[in-house]
């Protein structure tokens, strides 16, 4: 008991640290970001940096948290577990493509891409979420395994 407790602790103020490492990074560099970038473009960078937070919620749809509690139910069963786990990846690796086409097919149908200048932006904003999905899959992935250094260096 003394040992789970022990390493709940220890995980716990690695997970803080990082935590309140990266935080700290995104403060330090504010000033960066206001000197280097006009109100219009940092408008710009947060609006998209709000889609992709949002699409990124979208594109994972609870696939995290069935990974963390199916890889409890399955931890003794390693066949179970794996095929578990490349099952969901597969699944938010089709999804994400499913996303990526019906985005780009509503973006033409609606010939949004010569009334905004959002063209550019559209599969930027698109290759980020799904990247950012599959490494929040990886994420889940290591802390389920109580990785607690690899998740935060990655």
């Amino acid at each position: 008991m003394i040992e789970k407790f022990k390493s709940i602790w220890k995980h716990s103020w690695i997970y803080i640290f990082s935590q309140l490492s990266l935080s700290a990074l995104g403060f330090l560099l504010l000033p960066l970001f206001s000197f280097y970038l006009s109100p219009a473009e940092f408008g710009t960078y947060s609006i998209i940096l709000s889609v992709i937070t949002i699409l990124t919620i979208f594109l994972s749809i609870w696939i995290n948290s069935s990974l963390t509690v199916t890889y409890f139910d399955n931890i003794k069963n390693k066949v179970n577990l794996t095929i578990h786990i490349s099952s969901l990846f597969w699944f938010l690796i089709i999804w994400s493509i499913f996303i990526l086409i019906i985005t780009i097919w509503i973006s033409e149908w609606f010939d949004l891409s010569s009334k905004y200048e959002i063209n550019k932006y559209i599969l930027l904003v698109l290759f980020i979420s799904i990247t950012s999905s599959i490494n929040s899959f990886y994420w889940s992935l290591l802390r389920s395994r109580k990785k607690s250094i690899e998740y935060s260096v990655f």
